[in-house]
């Protein structure tokens, strides 16, 4: 990847993510709207960024991620929000 590329993607994820941090900061909820925005700019920043290896990694993480992070909000310490966001 040349530098500059993915750069636009990778901002609006930050935008985003920072939203995400408003919301869960003043509600306790994160929407689900926010949620998928964020998972198609990350989708699209790994596209740009490693091809369909960075995709493949980005869905294998993903899954990974829910997986164990969903041990933890079983037993209740965070919330169904931080685990679709992360």
């Amino acid at each position: 990847m040349k530098s500059g590329e993915g750069d636009e993607i990778f901002g609006v994820l930050c935008i985003l993510l920072a939203i995400a941090c408003c919301f869960d900061y003043k509600t306790h909820r994160i929407p689900n709207w926010l949620i998928v925005c964020c998972m198609f700019a990350g989708l699209g920043y790994r596209l740009i960024s490693g091809g369909h290896k960075g995709v493949l990694e980005y869905l294998a993480s993903a899954l990974l991620t829910t997986i164990l992070l969903y041990f933890v909000f079983w037993i209740g310490a965070i919330g169904a929000g931080d685990v679709k966001m992360l």
